[in-house]
């Protein structure tokens, strides 16, 4: 049975909880936190959780379920070294079986986390290299683009990442603070709903680093768009 190495450890994507029943999604925040998270969003919805579904409260019981939870996302996510084990001790305890809506809902959580990393990826990859940034005039074409695009959403970075994510990224917007990159219309770039990328850093990254971690659900959703330039990039 697979199980967390380190409940304390942050996984790749953050700890996080879905439950499909309510389509609820825990808040960002520590193994801890999250178990207090699930516990109370179950008191409040003890008809259909509690009375029903007979899904645990208790201490324990949501601790050991949370620790199955993210074991299997690390799985499926390839993520399993260094934060998977497997302890086993016989088969794991009989759960109700996920509906194929449920699979599919948690597939879409796990893959909205893989794309916020890849975005984070393409970031770190362009700042650790120390190569320029390309020049203001395309800065400037890429952010008018941008802004006129449908998946240029509002919001600021803990409503779209999770909490590990949204500090990374301040990061690297503290890193480039220095290089003094702007356009004219930064107030209006937000995050792309397409890449998850912060498009006030996305739109001044050279064309191979902004094309090295595009996935087919990554361009998929950038078609969804209007004009982008990521996908018209040589």
């Amino acid at each position: 049975m697979a199980r967390l190495i380190n409940r304390q450890k942050q996984i790749p994507g953050g700890i996080f909880f879905w439950q499909p029943q309510t389509r609820w999604k825990s808040s960002p925040g520590s193994f801890d936190n999250t178990v207090q998270q699930i516990i109370a969003h179950r008191n409040g919805n003890r008809a259909i959780l509690i009375d029903r579904d007979h899904l645990p409260t208790d201490q324990a019981g949501v601790e050991n379920e949370l620790d199955r939870f993210l074991a299997n996302v690390c799985l499926q996510m390839g993520w399993a070294e260094g934060y998977v084990m497997d302890i086993g001790g016989g088969p794991p305890p009989k759960l109700r079986p996920p509906s194929q809506k449920e699979v599919s809902q948690l597939s879409a959580v796990a893959a909205n986390v893989k794309k916020i990393w890849s975005g984070v990826r393409t970031l770190n990859d362009w700042i650790q290299s120390g190569e320029p940034a390309v020049d203001a005039a395309e800065s400037e074409r890429r952010a008018t683009i941008c802004v006129a695009c449908p998946l240029n959403a509002e919001g600021g970075l803990e409503k779209w990442f999770t909490q590990p994510a949204a500090a990374v990224i301040k990061r690297q917007f503290e890193q480039l603070s220095e290089r003094k990159l702007t356009t004219s219309l930064d107030d209006k770039l937000n995050v792309c709903q397409g890449c998850l990328c912060p498009m006030k850093l996305k739109v001044h990254v050279p064309a191979k680093y902004a094309k090295a971690h595009l996935t087919d659900a990554v361009i998929d959703a950038l078609r969804k768009g209007k004009d982008c330039w990521v996908l018209a990039l040589p």
